[in-house]
């Protein structure tokens, strides 16, 4: 299919516009798809440098370990649990300061 409209007027205004558009996506696209095969390229070599990367058994469990240690602050710092106290005690003042009067 050729990008350029016939110039002899029979084709309707609308279709102008598409083939206009199709000329602009012909001559994008190759740059997208080149860009796109790049980046797959690369992040694919960076994949591959990462998994022939050897780490010894004790830098895996020392790196475990610290995972861990962050998961576990991470779950007693949680602000759900200071919040949740907060709510019970605002309804239960209130259900007693209403059950008061």
């Amino acid at each position: 299919m050729s990008a350029e409209p016939p110039d002899d007027g029979s084709m309707p205004g609308w279709a102008v516009k598409i083939y206009t558009e199709l000329a602009h996506l012909n001559a994008v696209l190759p740059k997208h798809t080149d860009w796109a095969e790049r980046n797959i390229k690369d992040h694919e070599n960076r994949l591959r440098a990462l998994e022939s990367s050897h780490v010894s058994r004790t830098e895996h469990k020392t790196l475990a370990k610290q995972v861990d240690e962050i998961e576990a602050e991470n779950d007693t710092n949680s602000w759900f649990p200071k919040v949740a106290w907060v709510v019970v005690t605002a309804v239960a003042t209130y259900l007693v300061t209403s059950y008061l009067k």
